[in-house]
């Protein structure tokens, strides 16, 4: 809350192409929305004596423990 704005305030986020789709086509915006399908970054990951712990910025949708997630980056759950 105190380093980055609320996705509410902010107009919304653009999507990834995915393989195989041209970078230049033009890509919706995620709106925060709780009912959306997840979306959100995934912007540290640290091991400790817990095991291993990621921090997650959600866009729009819910995480809950345990739910597997999408690297769209490497393509990988």
């Amino acid at each position: 809350i105190d380093y980055l704005p609320s996705p509410i305030d902010i107009p919304g986020i653009k999507i990834a192409a995915e393989e195989g789709e041209d970078e230049s086509v033009e890509r919706p915006h995620v709106k925060a929305d709780l009912d959306a399908p997840f979306a959100g970054l995934a912007f540290k990951i640290i091991n400790d004596k817990y095991g291993t712990l990621t921090f997650v910025r959600v866009y729009a949708g819910t995480l809950k423990s345990g739910d597997s997630v999408l690297n769209t980056t490497r393509g990988h759950k």
